[in-house]
């Protein structure tokens, strides 16, 4: 089954707020990484079960569910057939809290 994939507005947020520090450095680089993040959150339409549970799950009624873009987390949940990225967040800044994660 192929899951339909869709980025949640606060997600479309933080890859635009990331991809905008980025290119301030490396504009090459940047259109680079937003390439290859945007592929990456397209994949979990195939197999997005097979990610692990973010530690976020533990405070959040649904199972968040995390996979890695390089140093950035992209935390999603699975909902009747569809994908929903909630949130991208920098590897080394703390879990995200209730209130940076969309509630549908």
């Amino acid at each position: 089954m192929r899951y339909r994939v869709e980025i949640t507005g606060p997600a479309q947020s933080n890859i635009q707020a990331a991809y905008d520090w980025l290119h301030a450095e490396s504009p090459t680089a940047a259109d680079t990484w937003i390439d290859g993040l945007l592929e990456a959150i397209e994949k979990l339409g195939a197999f997005p079960l097979r990610c692990p549970l973010a530690p976020e799950s533990e405070d959040h009624r649904e199972k968040i569910r995390e996979t890695f873009f390089g140093s950035y987390r992209i935390l999603f949940v699975v909902r009747k057939g569809a994908v929903y990225v909630l949130h991208i967040r920098h590897g080394s800044r703390d879990r995200a809290r209730n209130e940076d994660i969309l509630r549908q």
